[in-house]
């Protein structure tokens, strides 16, 4: 659970990140509101739904389609104020700086070719041992940046990607690639190293088995890369953390839509 202090944070990340977004969607809105177009190129001219829908419905449809770009620049932040409060360390867009021999570039190479042709067909874990197996000392310079790096108290060390939960193929070979080479990279050291595919949320339905992007479940291992929703921030901040984002997020929302609606609704 948030302090008052991290609410707070949030709330203004938000806030902020919302600023501008007013203006953005006037002209989309003006196009869409009350007046019917004279012609579509997809086809999609539908005169009599758009005379039976109120203006609001309109208006609600074109702000909630303008809003999720808008909505995917707040939770890397949103990460990071939770995570800071309750673990030691936390950082966004952390550099993991190492060596990396000829032969771990290699089989990492080998994994992503055998991943893009024939999908993930072995659990990840039998890849990243593949990689570490042929870890030695010593090889060429390497830098891989996490979206969100977290360090617990019993020093073992969290890497997140954090991205669209319909992430497209080149998304999820590139994931993979990144965490097995921040595996190598820290092959070394005396800390546990786990690295994740973070979802803000779940498309699909609340439970983990409820998801079914086709992309992500064929090119990555869901049960060992991937958090989804809840699973993701209620480790983050702890048992509850997601219900009470989602309640932050609906109070900014209770405050700042309902001026931006009025507002618009009566250019």
């Amino acid at each position: 659970m948030t302090s008052v202090n991290a609410r707070n944070q949030i709330k203004e990340h938000i806030i902020m990140n919302l600023s501008g977004f007013e203006a953005r969607i006037k002209d989309k809105v003006r196009k869409s509101v009350g007046m019917t177009k004279a012609s579509s190129t997809s086809g999609n001219l539908k005169p009599f739904h758009e005379a039976l829908l109120p203006n609001w419905v309109n208006l609600a449809s074109t702000i909630e389609r303008s809003l999720s770009t808008t909505l995917g620049t707040t939770y890397e932040k949103c990460a990071y104020i939770i995570a800071k409060e309750k673990h030691p360390y936390a950082k966004i867009q952390h550099k993991i700086q190492g060596l990396i021999t000829n032969p771990e570039i290699a089989i990492i190479d080998s994994i992503i070719e055998e991943i893009d042709r024939d999908g993930m067909r072995v659990p990840y874990m039998d890849y990243l041992e593949q990689v570490l197996q042929v870890h030695k000392r010593g090889g060429d310079k390497r830098v891989v940046v996490s979206d969100i790096f977290v360090k617990t108290i019993d020093d073992t060390e969290f890497y997140f990607e954090m991205k669209t939960p319909k992430a497209n193929k080149t998304q999820c070979l590139n994931m993979t690639r990144d965490m097995l080479t921040i595996s190598a990279l820290r092959r070394g050291s005396d800390t546990k190293v786990e690295t994740f595919f973070a979802m803000p949320y779940n498309p699909y339905g609340t439970r983990k088995e409820d998801y079914n992007h086709s992309i992500v479940k064929t090119y990555m291992d869901i049960e060992y890369q991937v958090l989804i929703g809840a699973e993701f921030w209620d480790f983050l901040g702890g048992k509850g953390t997601f219900n009470e984002l989602i309640q932050i997020y609906e109070e900014v929302g209770n405050e700042f839509f309902k001026d931006v609606i009025q507002r618009i609704g009566s250019d």
